[in-house]
């Protein structure tokens, strides 16, 4: 299956229009993002990933799998986030590394 690549809108910041701005916001496709850090153990609990959607602002604490790589616990800590938030199935759009954690890209899976 080749990648599907998305249109993305050109503005100009000084001069656009309201209608050029609605316009642009109707043609993009869903997206979340989520980032993740890592809570360090303490004296009474183990390691979590804290992971917390941008929209709607929502957050969830998942204990750290150390039968996992640390991206892959990262990566199931913002699955389990959106899972509770009911998304359909999506598509991982993007993964990078921040300071803390992970920021994760997900978007429409396309498959329908």
């Amino acid at each position: 299956m080749f990648p599907t690549f998305i249109s993305r809108p050109v503005l100009n910041p000084a001069d656009a229009t309201d209608q050029q701005i609605k316009d642009a916001l109707n043609r993009l496709p869903v997206a979340w993002n989520v980032t993740t850090k890592t809570i360090p153990a303490t004296d009474t609990t183990g390691t979590a990933i804290l992971a917390t959607l941008s929209w709607p602002d929502a957050s969830r604490l998942s204990g750290y799998n150390y039968g996992m790589e640390g991206k892959g616990n990262h990566l199931a800590a913002a699955l389990a986030l959106l899972a509770e938030h009911g998304s359909d199935p999506v598509a991982l759009l993007d993964a990078e590394t921040t300071e803390e954690g992970y920021r994760f890209t997900f978007g429409p899976d396309g498959l329908d």
